[in-house]
């Protein structure tokens, strides 16, 4: 046996320990893992994400088709059946420009009503022209005043007569006391309005021999139209987004803002309006 020589010794004193090298060993392990490319997606993937891509557009499509059809009014939230509500009308104001009352009468509709007077002193820019141009026709025509809350109603129906003049053979007038839009901001006084509307009333009474077709939305019947001062006015409710509530009793019915008619210059859309079953025109004449 080989004698250990100094040497030998110092190699000794130098050797790791188990643990050591067992410590080294895990930090430098004999084989790297190599990572693997990821495997292209299943072509069923593919088609998944191209099917709702499709469906996806489709839906847009749609959405704006229906948009285009409700801006061009070709569709609305109320469609009456023609055959429970056959008499249908509509509403004139100078926004339609100059209508061609020949022709115009000869569409399907069964009555008409013309905005005459606002306030105590406006008078609707076309007026004139419409009564005469109405006048040469068979179309039932009555004529509106556009109640100003504000004032005195008195005054505004004495404006309403000097404008109108004679009303034989015409509807019955129609007085619009709905809030504008600036009224809707501040609170508002029914009851003044009520009094107000009484003097109106009243005076048309004295003069065409017959109360006024009241036009109303929904707060201002329940508020106004539906108190028993009014009680021999019919009632035109406007109503463009459903049916009219049940609770209110109503003679005529503005169904739809955009109503689409030939013979008027300016391209406007026309309010129409439709009477309630068991109600005849005749029934609004003065």
């Amino acid at each position: 046996m080989r004698k250990r020589t100094k040497r030998d010794k110092e190699i000794d004193s130098f050797r790791l320990t188990d643990e050591a090298e067992a410590e080294i060993n895990s930090g430098y392990p004999d084989e790297v893992p190599v990572e693997e490319e990821p495997s292209p997606a299943p072509k069923k993937h593919r088609l998944r994400r191209f099917l709702v891509k499709l469906a996806g557009f489709c839906i847009l499509l749609v959405i704006a088709d229906i948009a285009v059809l409700f801006f061009t009014g070709e569709l609305w939230f109320n469609r009456p059946d023609r055959h429970r509500y056959p008499l249908h009308g509509v509403f004139i104001t100078e926004k339609q420009g100059s209508v061609d009352w020949k022709n115009f009468a000869r569409q399907d509709i069964q009555f008409c009503y013309i905005r005459a007077t606002k306030s105590t002193a406006y008078e609707d820019e076309n007026f004139k022209a419409n009564k005469a141009g109405s006048a040469k026709t068979d179309l039932p025509v009555g004529m509106l005043h556009l109640f100003d809350a504000s004032m005195g109603g008195k005054e505004q129906a004495e404006h309403f007569i000097e404008v109108c003049g004679d009303m034989q053979g015409r509807l019955r007038p129609a007085v619009d006391i709905r809030r504008s839009f600036v009224y809707k901001i501040l609170p508002a006084d029914y009851d003044k309005q009520s009094a107000a509307l009484v003097g109106f009333c009243d005076r048309i009474k004295e003069e065409y021999g017959c109360m006024p077709v009241i036009k109303c939305d929904k707060a201002t019947y329940e508020n106004v139209a539906s108190r028993s001062e009014f009680e021999d006015c019919p009632v035109w409710i406007v109503s463009e987004f459903g049916s009219p509530d049940e609770s209110i009793e109503w003679d005529i019915w503005s169904y739809d803002p955009n109503g689409r008619f030939n013979h008027h210059d300016n391209s406007s859309r026309i309010e129409m309006m439709l009477l309630d079953k068991g109600i005849s025109v005749d029934e609004l004449y003065i």
